[in-house]
């Protein structure tokens, strides 16, 4: 999971008005479930809302579904994997909205 561009910039700003210490200087070394979920914040603190929920179930197997901004975008067979797409789309119209 990568932030890219005027998103990256932004975020590690953001991350430096936190209260998390130690993580501000390894943030990028962290477990990428820890990552997530500040990414996610940060997200939410600029109006773009990534809401990530189980979708329905197959044979056993429950899918997630992705919203961004409360427009479907997408679903995925793994929670992890959906949150990767989910940052990723979010990363995208952040650089876009923000450019």
């Amino acid at each position: 999971m990568k932030l890219t561009s005027k998103t990256k910039e932004a975020f590690e700003k953001w991350l430096e008005q936190q209260d998390i210490a130690p993580y501000k200087t390894m943030f990028w070394d962290i477990p990428e479930i820890i990552q997530s979920s500040y990414i996610i914040e940060f997200f939410d603190s600029v109006g773009i809302y990534i809401c990530i929920e189980p979708f329905k179930e197959i044979a056993r197997k429950v899918y997630f579904d992705v919203s961004l901004d409360f427009e479907l975008y997408g679903v995925w067979s793994t929670r992890q994997e959906a949150t990767d797409k989910a940052i990723e789309k979010a990363n995208e119209i952040y650089n876009n909205k923000f450019a």
